[in-house]
């Protein structure tokens, strides 16, 4: 996260992973029938319950516990160097007809920072409210930004999944 006259604003860095470790994450979460993942019945908050409001879910880290695949997310945590973790959560969103945006939300409540990794090239999107922006799916692609500032998530209609991976961490 950086910040310009003391206002954070969000990052956007492409080929943030090698070739081969790109593969290896895209081949553990895209095409491997082992990985395990969750239905989750919203996406930002436990009352939406719109009809195709749900993803799935593999939570590698939460409350100072290692919870899931620890190993998938170790280039990531190499890039980013965290002095210490909050959150990580792999994000899966199923395609639909027509993109849906998910609710304005916040990964905490207070200000630390997030690393969304996007997984797989797709036409779904993370739109930040407070810069008005509008952040492409791309492979390969990291978005740094604060984890208190309202975002939303959308599915995609491209591919059968949209796959991103995000870490709360000072």
């Amino acid at each position: 996260m950086c910040s310009k006259n003391g206002e954070s604003f969000s990052v956007i860095k492409d080929r943030v992973l090698k070739k081969e470790e790109l593969e290896n994450l895209q081949n553990v979460l895209l095409k491997s029938r082992e990985f395990p993942m969750y239905y989750i019945d919203s996406v930002a908050f436990d009352n939406e319950n719109k009809l195709g409001n749900y993803y799935h879910v593999h939570t590698v880290f939460d409350d100072f516990e290692w919870l899931g695949n620890r190993r998938v997310v170790e280039p990531l945590l190499r890039v980013i160097n965290p002095k210490a973790l909050i959150k990580i959560k792999i994000n899966f969103y199923p395609r639909t007809d027509k993109i849906l945006k998910h609710a304005y939300h916040t990964d905490q409540s207070f200000d630390c920072n997030s690393a969304l990794f996007f997984v797989n090239d797709n036409d779904g999107y993370t739109y930040l409210k407070r810069e008005a922006k509008r952040v492409e799916s791309k492979a390969n692609r990291m978005l740094y930004f604060n984890s208190a500032y309202p975002h939303y998530s959308t599915t995609c209609t491209n591919r059968n999944i949209r796959c991103t991976i995000n870490i709360n961490y000072f």
